[in-house]
């Protein structure tokens, strides 16, 4: 046999065991990590029977699971893939008066854990904050009366890196989901008025304010 058909076969056969060999050997199975918590309500029970989400922390990861609580506020998620992850509760307006299908905004810090080799199985602890209320009322003038479009922020006392921050209607009404118990501010301001601010008292539990605010026209005595 000539010598360049000797090392034709020769490759022929060494890509044929290769071959095999990548058949036979089974695929190796992602590397998973563990979860396991307690979610406790405001008043520091355990919160039974709630939705919890665990989110890919990564820009591009379009992980999502929702677990929910036992009797005793317990969960577990298990089949992470080792990496980044958002933990936070699923609140409702049936469970907490949250808008429905979002994280708590006023939970502002989520869990975030980190799965690796290393640390393959966390345990955690979540709290919900409080309860929501509905603030609404209008922003008129104060000089005929009439509705004004305004700016409405509301920043927790004593920490101004959390406000929400939206705008009354045409017709001067407002609407708006804020915590209970909680120490706010309302600050308003629109084209050709005086800007206004005013302490809110925390907001019981059971109860929906009306906040109706008139604005003086700037040069209006």
């Amino acid at each position: 046999m000539p010598r360049s058909a000797t090392i034709l076969a020769a490759l022929s056969l060494l890509l044929l065991i290769c071959a095999r060999g990548q058949e036979s050997t089974p695929p190796s199975s992602p590397a998973m990590g563990v979860v396991s918590g307690v979610l406790i309500t405001h008043e520091g029970k355990p919160a039974a029977q709630y939705m919890v989400d665990v989110v890919g922390a990564s820009p591009t990861s379009t992980y999502r699971k929702r677990v929910q609580t036992n009797k005793d506020g317990i969960f577990t998620v298990e089949d992470l893939k080792y990496g980044d992850y958002v933990i936070a509760p699923y609140l409702d307006e049936v469970n907490s008066r949250y808008p429905g299908g979002t994280s708590s905004f006023y939970n502002p810090s989520p869990v975030r854990i980190r799965l690796t080799e290393a640390e393959s199985n966390k345990q955690i602890t979540l709290h919900l904050g409080p309860p929501n209320r509905i603030l609404s009322g209008t922003v008129t003038s104060s000089s005929d009366g009439s509705p004004v479009t305004a700016t409405i922020t509301i920043e927790f006392q004593g920490d101004p890196d959390r406000f929400i921050r939206f705008s009354s209607g045409r017709d001067g009404v407002y609407r708006v989901l804020i915590p209970a118990q909680t120490k706010l501010v309302v600050k308003i301001t629109a084209p050709g008025y005086v800007a206004y601010s005013q302490l809110l008292a925390p907001v019981a539990e059971d109860n929906d304010p009306q906040v109706d605010i008139k604005l003086k026209p700037n040069g209006h005595l």
